[in-house]
Formats: structure tokens, sequence, C-alpha cells
């Protein structure tokens, strides 16, 4: 009979780490988060009544969203935030009288009326950031139509980031651990 050791990830020697982390990216090829992240900007341009023509979007190449016409998509400064608000923000907004006023009273004292719900689109974290980044680009001068337009930049860019992430020692070690994953002295995966 023979004996057979194995270790946890954080156990093993850095030249067998380096290893593990080798195989790691090659088995993982998806974005963990690339599908949430895909429809809030989805959820984002529907909640507005807009309607994507073309788009192209992923990590690492060049991304881009085309709208079809809407009223108002050559709005400038505080016409396009009033675009915003009147479309986008207010009917998201926690209501300041009725029942709706209590329900996410349950998560503390930072959910107040009038404020936008967190997460208002899908419940993912994502919808904050498109938010977000709207607002900057109408701050910056930029079209109604152009600050949509650019969420395909946000979002290349969000993928890039969440691939480089995933592909970290700090992410992989926390991964493996986590998940009890168990390794050969030589960094193989058994």
């Amino acid at each position: 009979m023979r004996k057979i050791s194995v270790y946890k990830y954080s156990e093993l020697s850095e030249e067998a780490k380096e290893r593990a982390l080798e195989i790691w990216e090659g088995r993982n090829t998806d974005i963990f988060w690339a599908e949430e992240i895909h429809d809030s900007w989805l959820a984002t341009v529907a909640a507005c009544g807009l309607t994507v023509k073309n788009y192209r979007i992923g990590a690492y190449y060049n991304s881009f969203i085309i709208l079809n016409q809407f009223d108002g998509e050559e709005l400038t400064g505080k016409r396009a935030f009033a675009w915003l608000e009147n479309n986008l923000l207010s009917p998201n907004r926690i209501p300041w009288a009725g029942h709706k006023r209590w329900e996410l009273t349950k998560y503390g004292r930072y959910y107040r009326p009038g404020m936008v719900k967190p997460c208002p689109f899908t419940g993912y974290c994502f919808d904050e950031d498109i938010i977000k980044d709207l607002k900057k680009e109408i701050t910056e001068g930029s079209t109604l139509k152009e600050a949509f337009e650019s969420l395909a930049s946000l979002v290349s860019s969000t993928l890039e980031r969440e691939i480089e992430y995933q592909h970290s020692e700090e992410y992989f070690s926390d991964h493996a651990d986590a998940n009890n994953y168990e390794f050969f002295d030589s960094g193989e995966w058994i």
C-alpha cells in the first residue's frame, strides 16, 4: 500500500504554489461575475426605456454600445441630469410616504426616504458603478447618448480587472483554502 501526501495551498512550497497558480490560470477561463455585469448595464438601459441597437462588450478589445434614437439624446449639463433623474433615478428612490418607505428600514438607518435604492436594477453592486459613471460622464460634458454609450468602456475595464484579480495569487490562495482544494507537493491538483 502506497502512502500519498496531500497539502492545502498554504502548505505548499513557493515553487509548488507557482505551479498550482499556473494550472488555475489555465483552467479558469470564465469571468465569474461577467453575466451579472452584462445584465446590470442592460437592465440600466431598459430601466430608462431605451433600447440597444447593437453592442459588443468584452475584455481586452474595443467594446461598443449603439443605442436606438431617443428623445433627449443630445441633452447636456443640467438638462441631462434632469432627464437622468426623471427617467432613471426617480422611479428607484425610496418614497417619502406610504408602506414602501418602511420596507428597507430593516437594513438600518442608512436606507432613508429620497435615496435611490441600493443596486436598484439587478440587485448586483455594478448597478451603483453604472449610475456613478453616467453622472460622471454628464458632469464632464458628454451628451446623454455619449454617456450611455461610454458604458461599454466601463464594462470592458471592469471585466479586465475581474480577470486580473481572479488570476492573482491573493485571490487564488483565498479561493483554494475556502474550497478545501488539495494538492500534491509538486503543486498538481488532486
